[in-house]
């Protein structure tokens, strides 16, 4: 199969680094997402957004734990400022 034919069929992100990340892996895209922004906004903003595409895709334990990321980065950084621990 040639990369051109994988990335067309598959649902989920992929790294600057070229690493595949599943959408309903929630634990390594929250990784990679704390990886790559300081601001708690932006990524729960894209947490948000992640958590409703899991929900339409019928993937509720990887909505569940997206969920549960986004009250997480709350928690670690309350003052939306600052990069959210990875636990």
């Amino acid at each position: 199969m040639d990369i051109g034919q994988l990335t067309e069929d598959f649902d989920g992100f992929i790294t600057p680094e070229g690493e595949l990340i599943p959408i309903h892996d929630a634990d390594r895209v929250f990784l990679a997402l704390t990886g790559a922004s300081e601001s708690r906004d932006r990524i729960t903003e894209m947490l948000w957004q992640l958590s409703r595409e899991c929900n339409e895709k019928g993937y509720f334990e990887a909505t569940f734990d997206t969920l549960e990321h986004i009250h997480d980065c709350h928690e670690a950084a309350p003052s939306g400022r600052g990069r959210p621990r990875v636990q």
